[in-house]
């Protein structure tokens, strides 16, 4: 929750972080006191309509979200046959983390382009010759034709 909600600054991840807040809070004032098959199926709603709603915007976390319906399936079966449902809850958390995850490399300035695949020299200042190439493209272009 402290997570998303450091989201909320950032105008890439705003609306993202608002609806997975937004849907929390739901899960936690409707149904915290629910029987677990309803808890189930109300966290799998949850999740179809961020998932629904981040569609085209963050379409990896989405996805991620349409996943999660399964997973919540997946819970349900586990409680209707009396199964202790200790891999549903590791799934859950590794899938909500790889979405924060997901969210927190849009707020990085180049996305995941800041990860080290580059050399540390063109990380550190951030250069990108095609920038460079362009203006240098440019200029002799206006040059030639002003003669």
């Amino acid at each position: 929750m402290a997570g998303l909600s450091c989201l909320l600054f950032n105008r890439n991840t705003e609306y993202a972080a608002k609806l997975f807040i937004v849907g929390w809070l739901v899960y936690l004032t409707l149904f915290i006191d629910a029987p677990s098959s309803y808890k189930y199926m109300a966290c799998g709603t949850i999740e179809a309509v961020i998932a629904y709603s981040l569609n085209k915007s963050n379409r990896v976390v989405s996805w991620l979200g349409y996943f999660l319906i399964l997973v919540n399936i997946y819970g349900l079966i586990l409680i209707k046959a009396v199964q202790s449902p200790l891999t549903y809850d590791v799934i859950y958390a590794i899938i909500s983390i790889t979405q924060f995850l997901f969210l927190l490399a849009r707020v990085l300035p180049n996305g995941l382009n800041r990860l080290p695949a580059k050399h540390f020299v063109v990380r550190a200042v951030n250069f990108d010759s095609r920038g460079a190439y362009a203006r240098m493209y440019k200029s002799t272009q206006t040059q030639g034709k002003n003669q």
